[in-house]
């Protein structure tokens, strides 16, 4: 059901577990889209501008994507929306230099992390973007910690 610009992204990616985490996605996109906007599965344009920010062709709702490790998270709703999963690891030190905070735990980096990465997904304009931003203080949105298996951190960004 892929269109070939989905498929093309998909079979750029190097790693198999990104190219199976893309095509989860699409299919996940595809049930959501069916289940919560009655909209036709089979005929669903699942696309990604130029930034990769994902969207359908011809929609009347906005999405968002995010794959780490073994885990996919796709949000799907009304109005604009970022979501962000990222699998607990040791916190990369250059980043965390780069953020210019210090962290606790890992827990706490990823909470960060994740938050900044679904709201940087939100606008379209990346993570590096956001954490320019003094995007916590962004009273248009609303910021959840999602519920996900052990070892990953999740969080989905919206407009309210």
């Amino acid at each position: 059901l892929m269109n070939d610009d989905r498929r093309l992204r998909c079979d750029k990616m190097r790693r198999d577990a990104d190219k199976h985490a893309c095509i989860c996605a699409d299919m996940l996109i595809r049930k959501l889209a069916k289940e919560h906007f009655g909209m036709d599965e089979k005929s669903l344009m699942l696309s990604a501008d130029e930034k990769g920010k994902s969207f359908i062709k011809d929609g009347h709702c906005h999405v968002s994507i995010s794959h780490s490790g073994e885990a996919v998270l796709c949000g799907i709703s009304e109005h604009p929306i970022g979501v962000d999963i990222e699998k607990i690891a040791p916190i990369p030190q250059k980043i965390a230099q780069k953020v210019g905070l210090n962290f606790d735990s890992e827990a706490q980096f990823y909470r960060y992390w994740t938050a900044a990465e679904s709201y940087g997904k939100l606008y379209g304009k990346g993570v590096w973007w956001a954490l320019k931003q003094d995007f916590y203080a962004d009273d248009t949105c609303r910021f959840e910690q999602v519920p996900c298996p052990n070892g990953y951190i999740a969080t989905l960004c919206i407009k309210k």
